[in-house]
Formats: structure tokens, sequence, C-alpha cells
């Protein structure tokens, strides 16, 4: 059965999307594998992602994605036959966007290399990249040749002695400089083509990305604004026009007062709550295991314990799982367990429980449904999952944050006798 999750980034807590419309992606394949189409949505407008998975049968698929606003970012890929959410899959991803008319794709060798049709919007945004083509082409490679080489020179440079400051690394500086001023002049040139992007096409889509880059590169600060102003009344109607004047107003506002960016983002680092650390008595709590009974972490005293932070919304924690899994089976008869502690959203149940079945999680399983948030991660320091930290017999957490093969190697490691 097809199953569709809503889910958040997995540092952030999730936002209520409506799902009100559907739009409907058919696909087609030539290959046997894989017998099942991963899928991620995500809605720029409301930052929410959603997970979604389909069966093959007979080559063929579709997928009902849940629309809200203008457009959706899609990205689809594959896993082995008999499913299951490996790491590796992310090395043949498919990504496209995705109107309210919905799309077509093909899936002949690859997943990337996939051929999307009867698609309005991935055909308007072959427009814009077309458009923009030179400078923007110009632009990126000049960003990679920078970001790859100008760090590492400078440093040299600034602590070289006169002496060899002519020598081979300073000539290597003087063309790393030389390219990042093409560069910024690439980006002015791209820049005019934005403009005349958007007087010419005030009812793209597209316009709001040139727009926003205007507001970021432009040297005239207030430029963005009026330009913004000119898009067409149904683009200012729509869903992202918030976000995307939200956007250039606070970009606007950093250029105008670096100061007070450079000092919020000072302040948000200290505010970030951090995990806790190793070689502290792991502090106790008590939450509901699937049948709505108590647990507590103290239960557990007297065995190694892997308290794992996870989420059935979570791409990374499903894909990690299978490890956790392996080292549960492993290790189990060593006294050695798992708390799960799943984030998930209110009144998901359901989501959890599948969750919990398809990814053969048999150790106990806790979380605050009723709420949506989960106390105990705030307690423990937990701001993004996949996250786990392991528990000694009298109550001290002896390592944290330990996945794939580092998590087998430390738990042979305390284990082995």
């Amino acid at each position: 059965m097809k199953k569709i999750f809503q889910l958040a980034v997995c540092l952030l807590p999730v936002i209520g999307m409506a799902q009100e419309k559907k739009a409907i992606i058919t696909g087609t394949t030539d290959i046997k594998e894989p017998t099942t189409i991963y899928a991620l949505y995500y809605y720029k407008a409301t930052e929410n992602k959603a997970f979604d998975s389909t069966e093959v049968k007979d080559g063929k698929f579709t997928l009902a994605v849940p629309f809200s606003g203008t457009t959706v970012s899609v990205m689809l890929y594959k896993s082995p036959s008999g499913g299951g959410m490996q790491q590796s899959n992310a090395s043949d991803p498919k990504a496209f966007m995705l109107d309210k008319d919905g799309s077509s794709i093909h899936i002949k060798d690859s997943m990337r290399t996939a051929v999307i049709s009867n698609n309005k919007i991935e055909a308007e945004k072959a427009r814009y990249v077309k458009y923009m083509y030179l400078a923007a082409a110009d632009s990126a490679k000049m960003g990679f040749y920078i970001n790859g080489v100008s760090a590492i020179v400078y440093d040299v440079i600034a602590t070289a002695p006169d002496s060899v400051k002519d020598r081979e690394n300073y000539d290597k500086f003087q063309k790393t400089m030389a390219a990042i001023q093409k560069m910024k002049d690439l980006v002015q040139q791209k820049l005019v083509l934005q403009r005349k992007f958007v007087k010419e096409n005030p009812d793209s889509y597209f316009s709001f990305s040139a727009v926003e880059d205007i507001a970021r590169y432009s040297k005239d600060i207030e430029e963005a604004l009026p330009l913004y102003k000119s898009l067409s009344e149904n683009l200012r109607n729509s869903e992202e026009a918030a976000k995307v004047l939200a956007t250039i107003e606070k970009t606007r506002d950093d250029r105008l007062h670096p100061e007070k960016k450079a000092e919020k983002n000072t302040a948000d680092m200290l505010k970030r709550p951090q995990p806790l650390a190793t070689g502290i008595m792991a502090p106790d709590f008590t939450q509901f295991d699937v049948n709505g009974k108590p647990v507590k972490l103290s239960d557990f005293k007297g065995q190694y314990v892997l308290i794992d932070f996870w989420a059935s919304w979570c791409v990374p924690c499903r894909a990690e799982n299978p490890n956790v899994v392996k080292a549960y089976n492993e290790f189990k008869d060593r006294n050695f367990t798992v708390l799960g502690i799943a984030l998930e959203e209110k009144g998901s149940k359901d989501a959890w429980l599948k969750a919990i079945k398809k990814d053969g999680l048999t150790w106990t399983q806790v979380a605050d449904i009723e709420k949506g948030e989960n106390p105990v991660a705030k307690m423990y320091g937990v701001s993004g999952i996949p996250y786990n930290f392991l528990v000694d017999p009298s109550g001290k957490i002896v390592a944290s944050n330990i996945r794939g093969e580092d998590l087998q190697n430390k738990l042979t490691e305390i284990l082995a006798n």
C-alpha cells in the first residue's frame, strides 16, 4: 500500500501543510529493479517536506503529490528490490519541479537520466536556464575554482615570508584574485539578464528567483523591491510570494546593517542546544510505548542501552535503521539493548507503527504522540536526527552519535568479553 508521511527537515519541527489538491506523476520504466519508487517533496512556501513511496507494477507507477501553492520540488530515488532505504540510493536521484498539472516520467537506464515530459513548470525552467545560460555557466565554473583554491592559497600567502611571496604560491594567489574579480563581473552580467527577464516575464514563476538574486547581488540595495512590485498580481498573490518578499526585505536589511546580522548569527549559535557530553550520567525520563504503557530509562539499568532518536518521516533515520537492526541482533544477548525515541508529529501514531514494522525494529519504542514535541530530545540537547547515546550499565553516557561501522566497532570494543 502506498504511504505518505508528513515530515519536516530533520533539524526542524513540522508546520501544518494543507493538502487539498493532488498533482499526479505517472511513471514508466524499462528496468525490473527497483520494485519501489521513493519520493521526497519540498514545499518552498512553508519549507515543509513529505516522504512518499509507491510500488512499480508492470513497469508503471503513479504518485499523487499533495499540492500546495504554485510549485513543489520533487526528488525520486530507488531502493533495492524488497524495499528499505539505503544511503547509497542518493547516488541515483532524479530531481524536478512540479505544478498543479502534474508530470510524466520515463526511467530507461537509471533514475538520474529519466526523461521528464508533460511538465509545464519544467519547460518554463528550461526556458529560464537557457536565457541565463552563458553567464550562469561561467559563474558556476568560476565559483567551483575559487571555492576549491582561494582559501588554501590565501592562507599560504598570508603566512609566507616576504622572500617567497613572489614564487609559485603568490602566482596562484594572484590568479585566484583575478578569478574572483571575473566572477563578480559575471554576476553583474547575469543580473543584467535577470532584470530583462523580470520585465519581459512578469508572470513567470522564475521571476521570483531572478528578483531574489537581484536583492542579494545588485550594487543598488533598493533595486529589488520595485521589481518585485512590478510582477503580475497573480504571481504576487501566490502562496510563495510572501516568502519571496520576506527574503527581499531581510536581504535588504542584512546588507544595510551587516553588524546586526553578525550579532544575530552569534546569538543563534549560542542559543543552539548542545547534546549531552560523554562521561555524565544520562538523565532519567518517562515516555510511552506503542501500547501506551510508561517506560523509564532506569528500567534498563544494568544493561548497555543505545538511546536512539529517530522518526518515521526522517529519511536519514530510516536509512540508518538497518545498521541499528544489525547491531541489535548481533549484541542483544550480550547485555545490550536499544531504546527507540521517536520524534513524531502529533497524532501520527499510524505512521510511527508502520515504520517500526517495516524497518523491523523489535526493541522497545517510545514517543510522545499526544504532544507532537518530544521533551526528551530537548533534555538531551538533540537538535537533529538521527542521533544516539550509548549508556553503560551504571547509567553513564559512554558514546554518542555513533552510526554505521562506528556503531558496530564501538559495541565490539565494549562487549567483546
